[in-house]
């Protein structure tokens, strides 16, 4: 072993390292940024070769589902044009 340490960012990997030390989330090796959240792990923008590495679309992102996927729900975003039409369909039968 050299005694190098195994924290920030990866040399060999390109795997960029947070971007301050309370950033919630991090760089996953599938080249996302990632959070695991009730046992599971939830991802947020890819990296990129902007210089916060997408870090600041990913944060948005996070900030916009946390509420959701801290109570075990399904983010509403990802519930595209839920309205009417599904009820309007049901009752026409």
């Amino acid at each position: 072993m050299n005694g190098n340490s195994n924290t920030g960012s990866a040399p060999g990997l390109g795997k960029p390292g947070k971007p301050c030390p309370d950033f919630p989330l991090f760089p996953h090796a599938s080249g996302r940024w990632a959070k695991k959240i009730r046992g599971r792990f939830h991802y947020f923008g890819a990296w990129s070769d902007e210089p916060d590495r997408g870090a600041r679309a990913a944060l948005g992102k996070y900030q916009k589902q946390a509420e959701d996927l801290h109570a075990g729900r399904t983010p509403r975003e990802s519930w595209p044009g839920l309205g009417m039409y599904p009820l309007k369909c049901r009752n026409t039968r």
